[in-house]
């Protein structure tokens, strides 16, 4: 009851229904993509189903493979919130590193930002506006909070929203020389903290096969060999 209360009180609308772990976002760990989110939420059933979905994915074989290979131990494996937020109409939304002496590394597609999260898609270039609105928040709230910040953001109607904060695990280097595109795979090494089963293997050599062959073709070039593909 206090939860349909409480979600007639942002409207009663499409929400967003996302973790919130005692150690998650942490100076050390992350937790990227191990806890359930669920996006586009809409309905008192649906809110109820999502909630608990969320909840108990605290208690899932992934998490509780990543906390063994970070050597994490939890009082009790079910400790976890659950927020539920107001679903925002996201014409822009992205990721942005930002550190306490003011510099930014900004990326974002538009829309929601969970493919570009999740690695399903590449960032895109965005519009001057939208690139400076988000620097000067990100700015401030590093400012605030003396200390290098990873947003994510979203860009509605000509406002920006700070969705989640946490402190970057893996901090750019110290100066960033102008266009410097900094890569790195602390994200993946999070999502995929074990080594890759025989069945998952098989399924990223045949993407990879796919993405190399269709790349060719694109570009006008003789198909590669097998031995190239599968280097």
């Amino acid at each position: 009851e206090e939860l349909l209360a409480a979600y007639g009180g942002l409207g009663a609308g499409q929400v967003a229904v996302r973790s919130s772990a005692p150690e998650e976002d942490s100076e050390r760990l992350s937790y990227a993509g191990q806890f359930e989110t669920l996006l586009n939420v809409s309905g008192e059933e649906a809110l109820l189903h999502a909630v608990e979905e969320c909840r108990s994915s605290a208690g899932s074989h992934r998490v509780a493979s990543y906390r063994r290979s970070v050597q994490w131990q939890w009082a009790s494996e079910d400790t976890i919130a659950v927020v539920v937020q107001r679903m925002v109409e996201a014409q822009y939304a992205g990721v942005v590193f930002a550190q306490a002496d003011g510099q930014t590394l900004i990326e974002g597609i538009a829309g929601l930002g969970q493919p570009l999260v999740s690695g399903a898609c590449a960032p895109v270039e965005l519009p001057a506006a939208v690139r400076s609105a988000v620097e000067n928040v990100a700015r401030e709230a590093a400012r605030r909070l003396g200390a290098g910040l990873d947003l994510e953001w979203v860009a509605e109607n000509g406002r920006i929203w700070l969705l989640q904060a946490r402190p970057l695990t893996a901090p750019p280097p110290a100066a960033l020389p102008p266009r410097l595109r900094f890569w790195t795979g602390a994200n993946l090494q999070e999502a995929v903290p074990d080594p890759l089963t025989p069945l998952s293997e098989e399924l990223v050599h045949h993407f990879v096969e796919r993405v190399f062959r269709i790349s060719f073709q694109v570009g006008g070039l003789p198909q590669p060999d097998e031995a190239v593909v599968r280097l």
